[in-house]
């Protein structure tokens, strides 16, 4: 399920925002004077769909939806004061915006503190249904890893960098990948015999089609190849321009069973090939690549490996965000970004939309991004929502 629309209603006893969220691009851009709430907005929608209550129990709105692709809205509203603070959170449907029978539950905030979510099961199963994130563009580069002693406690933590983190996720994940790739071809090569005899009422391939499609497997094999995924290796790629039927018959079978082979990788690496894409156009001086067994792998110019603890904070952030939308965010998912400018130079700043717009046709995700800088924004002013303060 996805979020279509947002709105907040005397936002800190001031302002009406409207938040269409754009369903083409799907990518959605607020901007405004600082001090209009652009990301107390996006904290709100995070803490709405993730069952927190800190900003939402707090901040000064009178009312603030989100409405739903199913046409329903997931509405709460605030009352009383900053030590008698009432909530209200109701799921209304899209015929008359009449609410849902028993879908509403209310507490007083400063009294109870409850989780909404416990309260109310509805709310629970859409919570479990959208999928939110708030990506830290300027997040650390580094997370915390603790060091067993010999007596198994834990001793000092260490910072090792999430690059290297994510480094050997991928490589587990290649790895596994493959591992489905054996299955498929073990069944598929069991079975190859007795496919030939019977042929299974299967219409082989004209010549011609026949090695249009070797062609593209060998293709396609050099591509798996270069993204680190398989080994390079021999592939049949052409066939002579004269063979008989019963020939034609098996290399039909075997293109066939080939392509289902490696269409089992195709998914994983179509990202792939973006992430190498996206941050070799970021990077300079050196050039970023996946190896199988390996992960990441940075080369410099000069032909010599780069350690990850030389990359600069920026290159990681950038590598860092890219993996977490291409490989860590499910379709569907809302994702919220708060000003990336803060992070990036004014050259990556230009490239970060255009960016942004390959992962997300990519990744099947919405995002909502908020900025105040017009570089970010470059040639996509269509796509923004001007976050205003009251109309005298």
């Amino acid at each position: 399920m996805r979020v279509r629309h947002v709105s907040v209603t005397k936002l800190f006893g001031v302002f009406d925002h409207e938040i269409p969220l754009r369903d083409d691009e799907r990518i959605t851009i607020i901007h405004g004077l600082n001090g209009v709430g652009k990301t107390i907005v996006l904290r709100m929608i995070e803490e709405m769909l993730t069952g927190q209550v800190d900003l939402i129990g707090t901040v000064p709105y009178e009312r603030f939806e989100l409405r739903l692709d199913d046409e329903s809205t997931l509405r709460v509203e605030a009352s009383g004061g900053r030590n008698a603070r009432r909530l209200v959170f109701r799921r209304v449907s899209a015929a008359g915006q009449q609410e849902v029978s028993g879908d509403h539950v209310s507490f007083d905030f400063d009294k109870e503190r409850p989780s909404p979510a416990h309260a109310a099961p509805w709310l629970s199963q859409l919570r479990h249904d959208v999928d939110v994130r708030l990506l830290h563009i300027d997040r650390h580069v580094r997370i915390e890893v603790a060091t067993p002693v010999v007596d198994g406690e834990l001793s000092s933590a260490r910072l090792m960098p999430i690059v290297d983190d994510y480094s050997r996720e991928i490589a587990r994940t290649i790895e596994a990948k493959r591992s489905e790739y054996a299955g498929i071809s073990q069944e598929l090569d069991q079975s190859f015999p007795a496919r030939i005899l019977s042929r299974n009422g299967l219409a082989p391939y004209s010549l011609a089609e026949l090695r249009r499609r070797l062609a593209g497997l060998g293709e396609k094999h050099d591509k798996l190849s270069s993204l680190g995924i398989l080994s390079p290796a021999e592939i049949l790629r052409d066939v002579p321009e004269e063979i008989d039927s019963s020939t034609l018959n098996t290399l039909s079978i075997y293109v066939k069973d080939t392509e289902k082979k490696l269409g089992s990788f195709d998914d994983l690496a179509s990202k792939i090939d973006a992430l190498m894409d996206l941050v070799n156009s970021r990077f300079r001086f050196k050039r970023f690549a996946v190896r199988r067994g390996r992960g990441f792998v940075f080369i410099a110019d000069t032909g010599r490996d780069v350690p990850v603890a030389a990359l600069s904070s920026g290159e990681q952030h950038e590598l860092v965000m890219l993996y977490e939308l291409l490989f860590k965010t499910k379709p569907d998912t809302l994702v919220l970004i708060d000003e990336p400018e803060i992070s990036l130079h004014l050259a990556w700043q230009q490239q970060f939309l255009d960016d942004l717009e390959k992962v997300v046709r990519l990744a099947k995700i919405d995002v909502l991004v908020a900025t105040h800088s017009p570089d970010i924004i470059g040639r996509h002013w269509d796509w923004t929502v001007s976050l205003e303060g009251p109309h005298e």
